[in-house]
């Protein structure tokens, strides 16, 4: 799951910087882009469940939300931190931010396919050894 969690989290990102571009409600935002995902994938089902949540609940569902996401995925759990900060802040900056982590998500957990042309990326990318974790990915301070 975790693997099927992570191959769509650049999508989630860029749907999210584009829906909060439009309009800045952010669990709305989310619920939008849950729609945008994989039918019957393991985050639209995470997505539309946290969006409900997000709305019925408020602000404090934010320390649940990161408990699990982080007992799914360490990447996921990075998304609910953006996703939060940009709930409890707001801000131009963070449709910046839904990008930069689309890219660099993109880059080190890559889709499924490999064949990505929104991150630049064809099926002629992908490394030798068919390895779908690239270690050239780390995040500097």
């Amino acid at each position: 799951m975790r693997t099927d969690v992570e191959a769509e989290i650049p999508g989630l990102l860029s749907g999210l910087k584009s829906a909060i571009s439009t309009a800045p409600n952010v669990p709305q935002a989310l619920a939008d882009t849950a729609r945008t995902l994989k039918l019957g994938g393991p985050l639209r089902s995470w997505a539309e469940k946290t969006a409900s949540k997000m709305h019925a609940e408020g602000q404090p569902c934010l320390d649940d939300l990161r408990k699990e996401a982080a007992a799914i995925s360490s990447s996921l759990a990075v998304c609910v931190e953006l996703i939060g900060r940009m709930w409890t802040t707001g801000g131009q900056g963070y449709a910046q931010a839904f990008e930069n982590a689309a890219r660099t998500c993109g880059m080190c957990f890559p889709p499924v396919s490999w064949h990505a042309p929104w991150l630049g990326r064809t099926k002629h990318d992908q490394p030798a050894d068919g390895a779908g974790f690239r270690d050239d990915c780390l995040l500097e301070p």
